[in-house]
């Protein structure tokens, strides 16, 4: 009579082969560099005179957290606007303020003062980088 495989491994005490995964995809080899998609990304905006960065390089399609502090008095900077997603945010002065954007597909999204006369973009693209078509 001959034992199963892995009853025989376990009185010889023979090591066994892990079992492979329900559900392929979900478990990664050790040593295995891979890394999952991410979740949310930040991006941190400053406000002094312009906006610094002037272009923002985000990941597409994952939703974004962008931190903009507003370091200065000046009127003109007191709103941000980003025309084509719909947002206008007010900017407290000397403060910091977050503004959570949606997942975003690939494209340039100007963003402004409430005047127009600070402008910056953001480059949504695969992993963070924009490139022209």
């Amino acid at each position: 009579m001959t034992l199963p495989r892995a009853l025989a491994a376990r009185i010889s005490g023979a090591a066994q082969a892990p079992p492979a995964p329900s559900s392929p995809g979900l478990c990664l080899a050790q040593g295995d560099r891979r890394r999952e998609a991410p979740t949310s990304q930040r991006a941190e905006l400053t406000v002094r005179g312009s906006y610094f960065p002037q272009v923002i390089p985000l990941a597409a399609g994952v939703p974004t957290v962008l931190g903009i502090h507003r370091q200065e008095g000046s009127w003109c900077s007191e709103q941000l606007h980003i025309p084509e997603l719909g947002v206008v945010v007010d900017l407290p002065c000397f403060e910091r303020t977050e503004v959570a954007l949606p997942a975003l597909p690939v494209g340039r999204y100007e963003f402004t003062c409430g005047m127009e006369m600070l402008r910056g973009t953001l480059a949504v693209g695969e992993s963070g980088v924009f490139s022209e078509p």
